[in-house]
């Protein structure tokens, strides 16, 4: 997964337009001291929502006050730009800064926009695929032409794009999309979605499994396309605080902002209530506290799952049911004799003894051998979560995905079979898109409590008449605390 920052350039109340530039401009900055991948610069019209009204310009100043990472627009609307003249400037700034800008074009809205820049509603409506066309040709083929019926919008005889762009075969080209046309406009050309911050999680699933469908009929395969989600982050000394900071300041801006857009007809947009839709934004984003809150989740699940099966352990559980075996059942073989060969089993790890070497090698030696261990975990976990997202096919993992009970059991499923370390089981959640994060809070908890591995040494420890009931027992239990508390922490 790669991060990066999606700036607005909003206007808040009390702040002017110069400040609400110069704040993204110095956050574009610090995106890249602060080692994310990518800046996402968003366009705007005649709104305080958003402040800047190109977003080709303002990438051209991030990207000489920069050197590694991408600048990208968020989105270049293509139904008030001319989109040759918009792959020229692409093409322009793909060189200038070595390859490291990416170009979001969207269809935008039915705005004042496209009565004053001269396009029209109907191009709006009905002219995105055209346009994403003509910016296509121009961008790949380094000549474009409109010389033929197929374009209703454009007519024009065959021109070179001058520059043609550095990068082959073109300068990355992403796709805003929050309805199914605009979808199924991207997916017929291979091209990766920017997904709304407005968009559930399982609105952002719908789209794409839409749009894998569609890519795989167009001949593109899904599973090779890298989409861009948005969110809000907000970080506070509380969830409860950060939570009033954005009721305090995002409603008043967004009607200010928002509330300034003038459609072309009565009725073709509803108003949106500012207040509700920041609650609908608090109830879909992270919001809370410095730490992440799904390791505070982990840690509240994981320790009532202890105290429940213990407690619920030491009043039903009975004496026979935790019986070691026998050593004739054990074929004669005592906890202490020799193994199979005749040798003794070997020391945990080789290392200093007490009697020998001082505390300091001690605690050296034991130092280097957890640690050697534990990068050792986190090399499986990374290589575990790495083999799940290319051996499973992603339309069985965004079929199984989603918030309900189902994803929550298929992942605890998961859990007791994949057997991965406490270490290194968040490389494996956190690759999981696709599920909730109370589904993947579940596979976190239940694995450390209930595993193959697990349910085989307590079978051969205590017999099978412990591992039968203890195992499902606390598999119920984890799944239930995860469940409780993913509602209560994660919603």
């Amino acid at each position: 997964m790669k991060l990066g920052v999606f700036l607005l350039a909003g206007q808040f109340p009390g702040m002017t337009e110069g400040q609400a530039l110069a704040g993204a401009a110095e956050a574009a900055v610090a995106a890249e001291q602060a080692g994310l991948d990518s800046v996402w610069i968003a366009e705007h019209h005649f709104i305080t929502y958003g402040v800047c009204p190109s977003a080709v310009a303002f990438a051209a100043n991030v990207l000489g006050r920069t050197s590694r990472i991408t600048i990208g627009t968020a989105v270049c609307m293509l139904s008030n730009r001319h989109p040759v003249a918009l792959a020229e400037e692409t093409a322009l700034l793909d060189h200038l800064s070595g390859g490291r800008f990416a170009l979001g074009v969207g269809r935008g809205g039915p705005w004042v926009d496209l009565e004053v820049f001269g396009t029209g509603l109907a191009r709006f409506e009905d002219g995105f695929p055209d346009s994403l066309d003509l910016l296509l040709a121009g961008l790949e083929q380094g000549r474009v032409a409109a010389d033929d019926e197929r374009s209703r919008f454009f007519r024009f005889r065959p021109v070179p794009l001058v520059p043609r762009p550095a990068t082959e075969p073109r300068p990355p080209v992403v796709v805003a999309a929050t309805t199914l046309p605009t979808v199924e406009a991207a997916a017929a050309r291979g091209l990766p979605l920017l997904l709304g911050m407005h968009a559930t999680d399982e609105d952002k699933r719908d789209l794409l499994t839409h749009y894998a469908k569609v890519a795989a009929e167009h001949g593109h395969h899904p599973d090779a396309v890298e989409h861009i989600g948005t969110a809000i982050c907000h970080i506070a000394g509380s969830r409860a605080e950060a939570e009033a900071e954005l009721r305090a300041a995002m409603p008043e801006w967004i009607r200010r902002g928002v509330g300034g857009y003038v459609p072309l007809s009565p009725g073709l947009r509803p108003a949106r209530d500012p207040q509700a839709y920041v609650e609908h934004l608090l109830a879909n984003h992270p919001v809370g506290t410095p730490r992440s809150v799904l390791v505070v989740a982990r840690f509240l699940a994981s320790f009532l799952t202890a105290v429940v099966v213990g407690l619920g352990w030491s009043h039903f559980g009975r004496p026979a049911w935790t019986e070691r075996p026998t050593a004739a059942a054990d074929g004669g073989r005592r906890p202490d004799a020799p193994d199979a060969l005749g040798c003794d089993l070997p020391e945990p790890f080789p290392g200093p003894t007490p009697a020998t070497d001082s505390r300091l090698a001690i605690f050296s030696a034991t130092a280097r051998h957890d640690f050697g261990h534990a990068g050792g975990f986190l090399v499986l976990g990374a290589a575990t979560a790495a083999t799940l997202q290319v051996v499973v096919p992603r339309s069985l993992l965004d079929g199984l995905g989603g918030s309900g009970p189902g994803a929550v059991i298929t992942l605890g499923l998961l859990a007791v079979l994949l057997a991965v370390c406490s270490e290194a089981d968040a490389f494996v959640a956190a690759s999981l898109v696709q599920f909730s994060a109370t589904a993947r809070l579940a596979f976190m908890v239940v694995g450390p409590a209930v595993d193959v591995k697990l349910i085989a040494l307590q079978a051969g420890t205590f017999g099978l008449s412990f591992a039968v009931r203890f195992a499902p027992a606390t598999f119920l239990v984890a799944i239930t605390s995860a469940i409780i508390v993913g509602g209560l922490v994660l919603r």
